[in-house]
Order: C-alpha cells, then structure tokens, then sequence
C-alpha cells in the first residue's frame, strides 16, 4: 500500500497537458528592510555595549590607580611620621650625648684638679715617710714590752709556790667541766 503524499509546491497544474501555473509567493510578514533594521539594531546595541565595556575597563583603570595611589600616599605619610619620630628621637639622643659629653668633660677635669691638688711634693712624702718609721718604731717597742711583761708574769706564775696549786686546781676544773659538757 502506497500511500501518495502531496507535495506542497507553488506549482499548479492545469486542465491541459503542460499547462502549470505558478502561486505568488504570500507576502512577508515582515517590510523588506526589516533585516537591514534588525541587523543596524543589533550593531547599535553591540556598539552600546562595547562602548559600556570600554567605559567600565575606564572606570575600572581610574578606580585602581585611585586605590593604588591612596596606598601610595598612605604608605607615605607613615614613611614620613616614622621619619620625623625616628629624626626627633635621634635629635633627642643627640642632645643627651652633648650633654653627658659636657658632663664627663667636666667631671674630668674636676678630677684632674683634685689629684693636681692631692699630689705630694718630695718634702711632703719625706714628712709621712719619717712619721710612719716613727709611728712602727713606737708600736715594735710596745708589742716588745708587751711581750717582755708577758713573760716575766708567766716566769712568775711558775716560780710562785703558792700560785702552782690553785692554777692546777683551776685547770683540773676546767678539764672536768670541759668532759661533761661533751658528755651531755
């Protein structure tokens, strides 16, 4: 079974042999010069938006250099504030050297002073020499007769009759005292 389909053709066949007529052509929706004005609108709107792209890739260049320049001159001006801290302590330090600097200048030369002053002249050191020979001539006599009376006393003590007991005595007491300290 075949089934025939008719082709839709502007073609039309007559009543006679090669009799055909051809069906206009229906008119287009559309005026004629609707693709020219589709295709200018389409330019217009790409060239409104290439403008808009080119005009945000401008305000986006604008807007970085302002960032990248507020960073500059902030960076800056902390540059400057240390600068200016960093000068003024370095001024203050300065200053406080000149001062320690005059202070040592004249601390010396008080000492300077003070030792011209505390130097002995030849006859000065002569002077404490001799007093000084003296002085260990006087103590080297006392410390020999200190010595002398100590020796006559213990000459005595061991020449004396009636002494000799009462010192045993005491000894032997001191020795007993002496043990039972260490026993306790």
């Amino acid at each position: 079974m075949l089934v025939s389909k008719t082709r839709r053709t502007r073609e039309h066949h007559g009543p006679t042999p090669h009799s055909v007529a051809i069906i206009a052509r229906p008119p287009h929706k559309k005026p004629p010069d609707s693709l020219i004005l589709e295709r200018r609108k389409k330019d217009e709107q790409r060239l409104k938006v290439q403008e808009e792209v080119m005009q945000q890739k401008h305000h986006d260049l604008k807007t970085q250099w302002e960032k990248e320049t507020d960073v500059r001159i902030q960076k800056n001006t902390v540059k400057r504030r240390v600068e200016t801290i960093l000068k003024k302590e370095s001024f203050d330090l300065e200053q406080r050297r000149e001062k320690l600097r005059a202070l040592l200048d004249a601390e010396e030369e008080q000492y300077l002073t003070d030792i011209d002053a505390q130097q002995e002249t030849t006859l000065e050191r002569q002077a404490k020499m001799r007093a000084r020979a003296k002085a260990l001539r006087e103590k080297r006599e006392q410390e020999r007769l200190a010595l002398v009376e100590e020796k006559l006393d213990i000459r005595w003590r061991e020449e004396c009759d009636e002494l000799r007991p009462i010192l045993a005595r005491q000894h032997q007491n001191e020795v007993f005292a002496e043990l039972l300290n260490r026993l306790r």
